[in-house]
């Protein structure tokens, strides 16, 4: 298996724990971090779910589209969260 592989799978896991630890006291970590996994998982139980009904409504082209128009969205406001909680 390739190096990236292994990256993208460790990588939003890794990004969690180290953005908790930094922001929040040590005495509410666990329960942060319980908190965080379960609306990630929540996230990966109902994404393809609402993914399959826009593409049994829609089609597919209009899924794809859909898709990098809301990543960018996503992109843009992560960044803009980032640089808001990093000017401290």
């Amino acid at each position: 298996m390739p190096a990236c592989s292994y990256a993208s799978f460790l990588t939003p896991p890794l990004m969690t724990t180290s953005l908790l630890r930094r922001h929040v006291p040590h005495h509410a970590y666990a329960a942060c971090l319980s908190i965080a996994t379960a609306f990630f998982a929540t996230g990966q139980i109902i994404g393809p779910v609402i993914g399959g009904v826009v593409v049994e409504r829609y089609g597919l082209q209009f899924s794809v589209a859909y898709q990098c128009n809301l990543y960018g969205d996503c992109r843009s406001i992560g960044r803009f969260v980032w640089t808001t909680a990093t000017k401290v």
